[in-house]
């Protein structure tokens, strides 16, 4: 073990996952499933990687917009939602594909551990519900769950698009889900990019940044993580 499980997690009570690059290595085929949509609406082929890799961690709405944005082209709602139509088809029939075996080393026994001591287990994506069930279903680790959120949930009656809110309408879930008040201090969220980082900070939670996904180290710690990990 690389890393102290009591000084990350002895004390917490709700531990937030997120699940691309920080659960499972899916980063290499959200990169071509984006790229590929974009290329299929507009014709754009959008050749670095980093170009579009820099919005993960956002909503899939808002991760398109941006990318669309960054290549000039105007991120208007009929041609993202044509790019998202594609993309969920595209992404889908290629989810089918994973197993197990795109489980990051670690997180098995990891998972493992935090349920095994009863820790609440949540996980947050910006993948609409049916991407995101497919991940975590096809690899294997949806059981170590408690609770799951995904872009299409809305929070406060609105459709959510900013990362802060997922982590609180996971925070309110948990604890409807046990009957109790749990303080904030008690919640610890993990993830591999900026916007995790940033949005846990925002939000009050304590956050755990590990260097499995798309985003540099010195990107990641402008953030304010609490601790980091370079895996589990």
């Amino acid at each position: 073990m690389s890393y102290n499980y009591k000084k990350l997690f002895g004390n917490r009570e709700i531990v937030i996952f997120d699940i691309d690059g920080t659960l499972v290595s899916t980063i290499p085929l959200h990169i071509d499933c984006s790229r590929e949509a974009i290329r299929k609406v507009t014709g754009l082929n959008v050749k670095k990687d980093e170009e579009i890799t820099r919005h993960f961690g956002k909503t899939a709405t808002m991760c398109i917009s941006g990318i669309l944005h960054d290549q000039g082209i105007n991120p208007e709602s009929k041609i993202v939602k044509k790019i998202l139509k594609v993309w969920k088809k595209i992404i889908l029939q290629k989810i089918r594909k994973l197993d197990e075996k795109t489980v990051i080393p670690g997180i098995l026994p990891l998972l493992t551990k935090l349920k095994k001591e009863k820790k609440i287990i949540l996980s947050i994506t910006g993948n609409p519900k049916a991407t995101g069930e497919s991940i975590l279903h096809n690899t294997k680790i949806r059981k170590f769950f408690d609770d799951c959120i995904y872009s299409t949930h809305k929070y406060k009656g609105k459709k959510i698009l900013q990362r802060r809110h997922m982590l609180e309408l996971a925070f309110e879930r948990a604890q409807i889900g046990s009957q109790k008040r749990i303080p904030k201090s008690r919640v610890i969220v993990v993830g591999d990019a900026a916007v995790d980082i940033s949005a846990a900070y925002e939000a009050k939670f304590d956050s755990i940044a590990v260097g499995t996904g798309p985003h540099t180290k010195e990107k990641i710690m402008k953030e304010k993580p609490t601790f980091w990990v370079d895996h589990f």
